[in-house]
């Protein structure tokens, strides 16, 4: 029965008996491709309910049913080599940079690869399957057959069921009735609202919700993380294995269908385009606020992580140069060290690259270097991670503002997987704004 349905143990070589359904969550997963955010999911999923014991992947043959997602371009047997290349190394600290966190915070994965099973039912026919279809296939080949199966999934999909152009009544009904779903509230969705959305429907839906809170500081980062993100960086040729298990990123490295994906570059690239006419913006502003100063004020900037974005952005502007003194780039610890030393400030104790004590350190020490009546220091860790830094700072930095009344700091935490380059322009657009509503409070002509 198991072969029939495509129900096979993910690692090849295990013991093929069928999984103990009654203790088992399932995740649909289209796996395009893989990476630590699906892994964390699962693991985020078996902490919160220990009774669960097994995992159930339905792999998807890429087709959606939605009519707002497009096909999967990339072929079927691709990406499931990729998953179980991935699967085979989650739980390797050597290959996981995911198991490698969790063993420098003194823990080690729930997950258990040899407990996840691989449901490839879809792959037997080329064409949109229902969720009800596939439940009611999971639940035929079930012995014993459970009351209702576990369902792993983001908040997003209580949101598309909401919606009758993606999930029909006879396909609600089914779920409804057979389904309890674990559910993770992810950035941009709102559970309440969609769960009030399908009562409106007449489905009450049986859920349990993931809470952040129980999430572990160190598991916390990979929930950044998406597919779309790791299809940029393969198009874009960075390194990939602080996205995906080594053994996989390896492999995904060589495939045309990742490597050449003009989607995605397209997509990076507006991104940053984005971020850069942000920053453009925020420059301009700056300069429209120091020319309404009654008293002229001068500024210099002090950056790291930013990567002379900062320097960059304000130095394109025509008309800067009547305020603009100078600018440095203070990348790494010896050269930060050197300008609190010159600038007669001393090193804070213990302060990494992301602290709000360094931060005001270089601010007070470049407005001393340069003469000016204000200084901007950044200090950060762009990203993404690249799967050998122990630290998963990427995507923080810390702003600081140095005037002639003290020192202003914020700090700031972005996605740590965004593009190195939007993380640069997004750190520098923070340190522009945040002299820009300093110079808002000045007194004008």
């Amino acid at each position: 029965m198991a072969e029939k349905m495509g129900i096979q143990p993910l690692l090849n070589g295990q013991n093929p008996t069928p999984p103990n359904w009654g203790a088992t969550v399932v995740l649909s997963l289209t796996a395009h491709p893989v990476g630590y955010h699906h892994f964390a999911m699962i693991e985020i999923a078996l902490r919160a309910f220990p009774e669960l014991k097994h995992v159930v992947l339905h792999f998807s043959n890429g087709i959606h049913p939605d009519p707002t997602k497009p096909p999967v371009g990339v072929p079927a047997k691709v990406r499931l080599k990729l998953l179980q290349q991935a699967a085979q190394a989650i739980a390797h600290p050597e290959q996981s940079f995911l198991a490698h966190q969790a063993q420098l915070a003194g823990e080690k994965l729930t997950l258990d690869p040899a407990q996840i099973w691989l449901s490839t039912l879809e792959l037997e026919e080329p064409r949109a399957f229902t969720s009800q279809e596939v439940v009611k296939a999971l639940l035929s080949q079930a012995h014993p057959a459970p009351e209702r199966l576990f369902w792993l999934a983001g908040a997003d999909l209580a949101q598309r069921m909401a919606d009758p152009a993606i999930f029909r009544d006879e396909d609600l009904d089914v779920l409804a009735w057979h389904c309890t779903y674990v559910l993770l509230e992810r950035e941009g969705s709102d559970l309440p609202l969609a769960l009030q959305a399908l009562q409106n429907r007449g489905v009450q839906l049986a859920h349990r919700q993931l809470e952040w809170a129980s999430v572990p500081a160190w598991l916390l980062p990979f929930f950044s993380l998406s597919s779309t993100f790791i299809r940029q960086a393969a198009a874009a040729g960075w390194p990939l294995a602080g996205m995906l298990p080594a053994p996989a990123a390896a492999e995904l490295a060589q495939i045309p269908g990742y490597a050449t994906d003009s989607v995605a570059q397209t997509a990076l690239a507006q991104e940053i385009q984005t971020a850069q006419a942000e920053l453009d913006a925020a420059a301009t502003e700056v300069l429209g606020l120091l020319q309404r100063q009654k008293t002229p004020l001068t500024v210099a900037v002090a950056e790291a992580g930013s990567g002379g974005a900062l320097a960059a952005s304000l130095g394109g502007v025509a008309g800067i140069s009547r305020y603009l003194l100078q600018g440095r780039l203070v990348y790494d610890e010896a050269s930060k060290e050197a300008l609190l030393t010159e600038g007669k400030q001393a090193a804070p104790r213990n302060a990494g690259a992301v602290e709000e004590e360094m931060a005001a350190a270089l601010a007070q020490a470049m407005r001393q270097v340069a003469g000016s009546q204000l200084a901007l220091a950044e200090t950060g860790v762009a990203g993404p991670p690249d799967g050998t830094r122990k630290s998963l700072k990427n995507g923080s930095s810390v702003v600081a503002l140095a005037h002639p009344n003290g020192v202003e700091v914020q700090t700031l935490s972005l996605p740590a997987y965004l593009s190195r380059q939007e993380h640069q322009r997004r750190f520098a657009l923070a340190a522009l704004r945040l002299l820009a509503g300093w110079l808002q409070f000045q007194p004008h002509h």
